[in-house]
């Protein structure tokens, strides 16, 4: 939307809202506005028809409404949990009866009384399986880096993923163990099991693509 007039002759008008049409930008018509407007207003309501579906299953006593803007969980007037505004921006769910300890992780520390009330809703994040993180195995990627590096060896493409154990980095590849059992062996041991194929994403053919380029 222009906020003054401008342009030779003050041609372009204070108010107005361009929209590029095809081989064109020129003042919107108004099928066009409507029908950003109408987007937006469907949006919004599928939105508000969502929330309220959540709030029906669960009962309008057992949800609480966090409010990132405020930095607020709030049930009502006289139950609420206020955040700082930095750390609410660090805010992590985490599995009842789960921890990990990291070195280096950012840890919290809750000071003082907790009150129940009641129960919460609280949205799930749900993991991504290993197999849509690292979908290629390791032919694919020979096939993916050989359609961007016409001839490349598969020694030289070995050799690039050895010399810089991509192997052991989960940026470009992860281990696909067929059991709970064969991962623990290997955290404990060090020893990878021979029938465990190593599993890999698309920033792997591009890393092993940008050396072989170079």
């Amino acid at each position: 939307m222009q906020k003054k007039d401008e342009g030779r002759d003050q041609e372009i008008k204070n108010g107005e809202i361009f929209y590029r049409y095809s081989g064109r930008t020129q003042t919107i018509m108004f099928a066009e506005l409507n029908q950003i407007i109408e987007s937006r207003l469907d949006t919004a309501n599928k939105q508000w028809i969502s929330l309220m579906s959540k709030i029906a299953r669960s009962g309008p006593s057992n949800v609480a409404i966090l409010d990132t803007e405020k930095g607020v969980i709030e049930k009502n007037d006289d139950q609420l949990l206020l955040i700082d505004e930095e750390l609410i921006k660090k805010i992590k769910f985490i599995k009842e009866g789960h921890f990990e300890e990291k070195r280096g992780s950012v840890a919290l520390k809750l000071v003082g009384d907790v009150q129940s009330v009641n129960s919460f809703e609280v949205t799930k994040t749900i993991q991504k399986r290993l197999t849509d993180q690292y979908p290629l195995s390791w032919s694919e990627v020979v096939e993916g880096v050989k359609k961007q590096v016409s001839g490349a060896k598969l020694s030289l493409i070995n050799q690039i993923i050895r010399d810089n154990d991509l192997k052991n980095n989960t940026q470009y590849s992860d281990y696909n163990f067929r059991t709970k059992i064969q991962e623990e062996v290997y955290k404990k041991s060090g020893k990878l099991p021979g029938s465990v194929a190593s599993i890999y994403n698309e920033n792997v053919v591009r890393f092993i693509v940008n050396v072989i380029k170079k």
